[in-house]
């Protein structure tokens, strides 16, 4: 009796051993995303018909330096980043190294072709006091930029725009994209500054308490 016991105590542990190893694996891979990625990168192809997946990320520089390292090799259309959490900087630092990233904030380089799908996440810079570059995100100039339904907040810059740098001939398209809390000290353009032969669009969202010392609250254009 006791043995039968016992046999009958082994198979209910198995089991319970199967059944947490299932649900761990269905946790892993919850919604089509393991646990912990933060950043997708995506390439689409050359025809604009094929997307495949490069490689999931559990850290947002990691991430965001393999996405810019493909935009350059001008081998695909377009490369493309999905987020699956908030971007929040540390101390208003993303991250000065690799080719991603200029004073500390995201970079676009010249001419990389790039689309963010925040998924109504957001990037935050969070900035504790105004910075040279202190801004969001920099779009270098001629690179193509699309950012998807989310949120840029928290820049604080004393050169430039303190959400969105557009530098000359580069180009951005903004989809329910909402610029929030951005501040410029002695400078213009606290939410978006769009500079020589630019282009903004801007499709949905809003903007809302950018902050700025000189001219221009929510966008700055220069024409020409």
């Amino acid at each position: 009796m006791k043995k039968i016991f016992a046999i009958l105590m082994m198979i209910c542990v198995m089991a319970s051993e199967l059944s947490v190893t299932a649900f761990a694996a269905l946790l892993e891979t919850f919604d089509g995303v393991p646990v912990g990625v933060v950043l997708r990168v995506s390439k689409l192809a050359k025809d604009d018909t094929t997307l495949d997946v490069i490689e999931d990320y559990h850290d947002f520089a990691d991430g965001w330096n393999a996405a810019i390292e493909a935009a350059l090799t001008n081998s695909y259309s377009r490369i493309v980043v999905d987020f699956y959490a908030d971007w929040v900087a540390t101390g208003g630092e993303f991250c000065d190294d690799g080719k991603g990233f200029s004073y500390d904030a995201i970079y676009v380089p010249e001419n990389a072709r790039i689309t963010l799908n925040l998924g109504g996440h957001k990037i935050d810079r969070a900035t504790q006091g105004k910075n040279w570059n202190g801004e969001v995100l920099y779009v270098s100039a001629n690179a193509d930029v699309i950012i998807n339904d989310g949120t840029i907040t928290g820049g604080w810059s004393s050169n430039g725009a303190g959400g969105i740098h557009i530098h000359d001939g580069a180009k951005v398209t903004l989809n329910n994209v909402n610029i929030v809390g951005n501040k410029v000290f002695d400078d213009d353009g606290a939410g978006i500054a769009v500079y020589k032969g630019a282009t903004l669009t801007m499709n949905g969202g809003s903007f809302k308490d950018n902050l700025v010392d000189v001219y221009a609250g929510s966008i700055y254009a220069v024409q020409g």
